[in-house]
């Protein structure tokens, strides 16, 4: 459990901020490379490009598809009843699990763009990044996906221990 909104917003706030730095410097390595050499560097031949590229995708889908799958079936599952940091301590769980899944199909991104040397990835890995930035767990984003009243967001904004 977090003992305040401090603690928790520190605690996520670093968990999401090392997950996105886990693939950004491979995927800057990668975008300067393809850059530099162009395509006369892809590891496969045309006729399995195909393969490749429509397998990677639809495993891209599938985890992003279970990450808004799970993490909507979590909130709907946390009681509107217990206390903020029961909540808090909830929400941190599925969110980290989120994020994990979305940093999975990034990283699938990754070694795709690495194999192929496909654009199309480039911008699918630019695309997650674009949803990260979206899902960032502010205070105001935390409050809205929890629903909390005002007396929980008072809790909150006053930087006291629960």
């Amino acid at each position: 459990m977090f003992k305040n909104w401090e603690a928790f917003y520190q605690k996520i706030t670093l968990f999401f901020n090392a997950i996105i730095a886990i693939s950004f410097l491979p995927f800057c390595w990668l975008l300067l490379e393809m850059e530099a050499v162009g395509d006369q560097v892809a590891l496969l031949k045309d006729e399995s490009k195909w393969i490749v590229r429509f397998s990677s995708f639809t495993l891209i889908f599938i985890l992003l598809f279970v990450s808004v799958k799970s993490t909507k079936k979590g909130l709907k599952g946390i009681n509107p009843k217990i206390i903020v940091s029961s909540k808090l301590f909830s929400f941190y769980h599925i969110y980290i699990k989120k994020f994990i899944l979305m940093e999975l199909a990034a990283m699938i991104a990754l070694v795709t763009i690495y194999v192929l040397r496909d654009y199309f990835f480039v911008g699918i890995y630019l695309g997650i990044l674009v949803w990260f930035s979206l899902i960032r767990p502010t205070y105001d984003y935390v409050v809205d996906k929890l629903k909390l009243n005002a007396s929980e967001r008072e809790q909150l904004e006053s930087k006291t221990d629960f």
